[in-house]
């Protein structure tokens, strides 16, 4: 027996969705206020894309790890090599 449907179930994880992608744009925010650009925003399109692909693929080559740790684990590896943050 389902205590929500499976409708109601989806609209609330989407409105969820919407809510967290809303609070995460002051992040993309300089000092100035003004959205971020150039190479800033460049290697934030890079860290979201390779967390993305990592997110998808890993899974096809071992489900021993939890591919989303796999994922933070990564970006926090190349931020501390590359000392971008």
């Amino acid at each position: 027996m389902q205590l929500v449907s499976f409708p109601v179930f989806v609209g609330f994880v989407n409105g969820l969705a919407v809510v967290i992608g809303l609070s995460q744009l002051p992040n993309f925010e300089d000092d100035d206020g003004s959205y971020v650009s150039g190479s800033k925003l460049a290697l934030t399109l890079m860290h979201c894309a390779i967390a993305f692909a990592i997110v998808m693929l890993f899974p096809f080559v071992t489900k021993r790890f939890p591919a989303t740790l796999v994922a933070i684990l990564s970006a926090l590896f190349i931020e501390h090599v590359f000392e971008l943050g």
